[in-house]
């Protein structure tokens, strides 16, 4: 696979997983779970059926990991980019695109040290892409406090918007919030 094929598979993957759905293998392997003459051979044919309906997306994120930043250099093409395509924050990070900016540090009231983002940092870590509040978290490295406050203000100005519950959770617990660029 090459690079290209690892960057293409693994937005696809993001749009919808479905699409990676190999339907020709699907085909051969109903035909071969119905002409299967022996119970044995049906019950491996229906589970390579099973297996070949589910998109594994670990090894297309592993692929996009190993390759995504190489190709990226080699087409000048800059982390935002990926960002507005929903490229989460830690895939990005696992890839080589390095983390959030540098925080600055200062002491904390413990003796060790507190990292401090700016509220400017938080704005222009805001992606292009409906996000939620974890993400902006992940991308400016900044607490869940200090990115509610700038959401608000945002939301305020008339500079994101509130899109309501994200209606693709399948997580546990409460369904997140998205947030949108107005």
């Amino acid at each position: 696979m090459s690079a290209e094929e690892a960057v293409r598979n693994y937005l696809q993957y993001l749009d919808d997983p479905d699409s990676l759905r190999d339907d020709a293998k699907i085909a051969e392997l109903e035909a071969a779970a119905a002409s299967a003459g022996d119970a044995i051979e049906r019950l491996r044919a229906l589970d390579a059926l099973a297996k070949a309906n589910v998109v594994d997306g670990s090894q297309v994120r592993m692929a996009f990991v190993a390759h995504a930043k190489a190709w990226a250099d080699g087409e000048g093409i800059d982390v935002a980019a990926f960002r507005a395509m929903g490229v989460p924050a830690d895939v990005l990070r696992d890839a080589g695109f390095g983390g959030p900016a540098p925080r600055r540090s200062r002491p904390s009231s413990d003796g060790g040290t507190r990292s401090r983002v700016t509220q400017a940092e938080i704005r222009a870590a805001v992606p292009s892409a409906p996000f939620t509040k974890k993400d902006l978290v992940a991308t400016s490295g900044a607490s869940i406090g200090s990115v509610t406050k700038v959401i608000d203000e945002m939301i305020a100005s008339g500079e994101l918007e509130n899109r309501g519950q994200d209606p693709d959770w399948a997580g546990r617990g409460r369904v997140p919030t998205l947030y949108a660029r107005a």
